[in-house]
């Protein structure tokens, strides 16, 4: 089964083997429950835009559900656009 995926998020932590995590914020009426996923992007070389961005960019990912080998589900990103401070509109990769 393949399952799209549309994410804003903010980039966090770099891991090993091309994964980068990333979270985002739900909020409901008892407050706010961070969630984070382990993101693959198509480009996995750790010197891709990907990889270098800041902790805490926001960013605009679109991919698919997948499993990783321990059966974790992750992110693999096809897409992803970030968004600066101070600009409205999104920047492609």
């Amino acid at each position: 089964m393949i399952s799209s995926v549309s994410l804003v998020c903010r980039a966090e932590e770099v891991l090993d083997n091309g994964f980068r995590m990333v979270s985002f914020d739900n909020y409901n009426e008892d407050g706010a429950i961070t969630y984070r996923f382990k993101v693959k992007y198509w480009n996995s070389s750790p010197h891709c835009k990907f990889m270098s961005f800041k902790v805490g960019t926001l960013l605009v990912i679109m991919g698919s559900l997948a499993n990783d080998k321990d059966g974790t589900p992750i992110i693999v990103a096809e897409r992803v656009e970030y968004l600066d401070s101070g600009v409205k509109e999104a920047k492609e990769l």
